[in-house]
């Protein structure tokens, strides 16, 4: 929560609708104009460049 926070923060409006006790958030419309641009320029997990570790040389990843 507290990087939805931050995002809010950052980017004014609300991203999320907060439910009653036990109900599941949802999107502002917002929110959802946000998670599509994400996804619009985000790649799939499958084709994101995986992370080098601490210590490990960039050519010993591939």
């Amino acid at each position: 929560m507290a990087q939805i926070n931050r995002l809010e923060k950052d980017l004014g409006p609300s991203l999320i609708e907060c439910a009653e006790r036990g109900g599941s958030m949802r999107p502002t419309p917002f929110g959802a104009e946000v998670a599509a641009a994400v996804r619009a320029t985000t790649p799939p997990a499958t084709e994101r460049t995986p992370p080098v570790s601490e210590g490990s040389s960039p050519s010993s990843v591939l």
